[in-house]
């Protein structure tokens, strides 16, 4: 049997030896792997459509300092070098079974490591995590989805798309900092991300879900209401919040340069749901406290709830964010 030693080089070594081989676009489009000694939680981050792991790195810095091993691989044909246009489209996938794939693969590796799997994820990246908090309900300790595709959304391709073409450019009106993202895509590459999203809704109404923390920016936000209502009720400890802080944060292909603010955030999101035991009933009952006026930390203590909130909650409570059980 390997060694943990041996499983994580050689997880971090087929990783590089595959991405020297495409070429990679920018070195900020790589894998981010990072262990700790054994017996550490992992935590396995998807980044989102047509971005690449650059999307959690500042987050997945923080997460590793307080003890968490990090696992952000690059989605399948995501990030790859070359001229892309609508003669010569990125590479990307355009068969669900590609995503499907891709995820059992990963979620196999981070057991390896450690027997607790965190899987987070924004907009496509956070779809992927959903689809697996019900494929593998047992192998996942918590989900964090970040605005999830879920369904046939129209918001979600007006979002990407200036018009219903076969070839689409970013809504973006100017390019990112590094050159780590594309400047469209063929639309048919988006439709298994909506069709997992479809599975998901469809799947969540029959069978168990893992906890999960689902947060919306505004987009879609009916979809994801309605897919939390499911999800609780197999896991009350499954959260919802939305954020209009959040506007637009996997979409906008985040760059090293505006990231900072966002990435704290996200550090605090996974802190705050993987270290607490909170219900959704709890998490709001803290929140109509703090909006009768009371701390964060005052609303714990008169709930009785400090051996099970995380000291990273309050991190969650701002003026413009709302939450649901």
């Amino acid at each position: 049997m390997a060694s943990y030693a041996d499983i994580t080089q050689t997880l971090v070594d087929t990783a590089r030896s595959r991405e020297d081989l495409l070429p990679i676009r920018a070195e900020e489009c790589r894998s981010l792997l990072q262990f700790q000694p054994p017996k550490h939680p992992v935590c396995l981050l998807f980044h989102g459509f047509t971005a690449a792991p650059f999307q959690w790195q500042a987050a997945a810095e923080s997460l590793f300092q307080a003890g968490y091993n990090i696992v952000a691989p690059r989605l399948p044909g995501h990030a790859q070098a070359g001229t892309w246009w609508q003669g010569n489209p990125p590479p990307l996938p355009t068969q669900v079974e590609d995503y499907e794939r891709f995820a059992l693969a990963w979620i196999q590796q981070a057991q390896a490591i450690s027997d607790r799997v965190i899987v987070a994820g924004l907009g496509a990246g956070a779809t992927l995590a959903a689809w697996l908090a019900l494929e593998q309900v047992h192998a996942i300790d918590r989900a964090i989805l970040i605005d999830p595709y879920l369904g046939q959304s129209r918001q979600v391709v007006d979002l990407f798309v200036r018009s219903i073409a076969s070839y689409c450019e970013w809504l973006e009106p100017e390019p990112p900092v590094y050159p780590t993202g594309y400047s469209g895509f063929a639309l048919r590459t988006l439709q298994p991300l909506l069709q997992m999203g479809e599975t998901v809704m469809q799947q969540v109404q029959q069978v168990p879900i893992a906890p999960v923390f689902l947060i919306s920016s505004g987009l879609g936000d009916d979809e994801t209401r309605q897919c939390f209502d499911f999800a609780v009720r197999s896991q009350p400890r499954s959260w919802y919040c939305r954020f209009e802080q959040l506007d637009e944060l996997p979409h906008k292909m985040l760059t090293l340069a505006d990231s900072d603010n966002y990435q704290t955030l996200l550090a605090a999101i996974v802190r705050s749901f993987n270290e607490s035991e909170l219900t959704g009933s709890e998490l709001q009952g803290i929140v109509d406290r703090t909006r009768q006026g009371e701390t964060v930390a005052k609303a714990i203590g008169s709930l009785n709830l400090g051996d099970r909130a995380s000291g990273q909650l309050a991190a969650l409570f701002t003026p413009k964010s709302t939450s649901r059980k």
